[in-house]
């Protein structure tokens, strides 16, 4: 697995820890931080990553992810 690959899965599963820590479905948070849920699922499989303003607003959710 490439390293970037890697990044992004081992951030896909802690943001998704966090939402679940939360109490919040994938709807939920893509609401909350402007998003859409297929790209919060996209994040959580480590097919993409969220743009910092995406980031920086699930971080003052849920915490550093």
């Amino acid at each position: 697995m490439v390293n970037a690959e890697k990044q992004r899965k081992v951030y896909g599963e802690r943001l998704r820890a966090k939402r679940l820590a939360h109490g919040l479905t994938q709807q939920q948070l893509a609401d909350k931080v402007g998003s859409s849920r297929v790209s919060v699922n996209k994040w959580e499989q480590g097919v993409s990553t969220p743009m910092k303003i995406y980031q920086e607003r699930m971080n003052r959710m849920l915490g550093k992810v």
